[in-house]
């Protein structure tokens, strides 16, 4: 659901998805993995909403006006969950560019105050300053 107007681009592979064993310390092995593995799919299956109660996170910057489309929300809710669930996995590699994604689609994440926001989108064209955002 990723069109040419979307915020996304191809993701690393899901946090879910990732080989778990027992390389991680305290991960919890196999049979932790496998049971967060399905209460994530069922969260995802249950839409934005249910994954956003989930991770918790909330959004901080409502005066942006950046509007996210029905598609785009349940990708941005997906990615902090699947962030959330590879913390507590410790698999913080992919936790790592799962933060990455994010801020490469403009959404910034401060784990201290369970927020995020969205940067508005930049042509790259100078503003009314002659000033070009970066």
């Amino acid at each position: 659901q990723k069109g040419p107007n979307s915020r996304w681009s191809a993701r690393p592979r899901a946090a879910m998805e990732v080989e778990q064993d027992n390389r991680r310390s305290g991960g919890g092995g196999p049979d932790r993995a496998a049971q967060m593995q399905a209460q994530f799919e069922a969260l995802v299956a249950q839409g934005a909403a249910a994954m956003a109660a989930e991770h918790g996170y909330i959004r901080s910057d409502p005066v942006t006006g950046v509007q996210l489309s029905p598609a785009d929300e349940a990708t941005l809710h997906r990615l902090l969950l699947e962030r959330l669930y590879a913390k507590r996995l410790r698999d913080f590699d992919v936790a790592d560019a799962l933060r990455a994604q994010l801020r490469d689609a403009g959404v910034s994440v401060n784990d201290a105050e369970s927020t995020y926001s969205i940067r508005p989108r930049t042509s790259g064209q100078p503003n009314h300053h002659g000033y070009t955002r970066v």
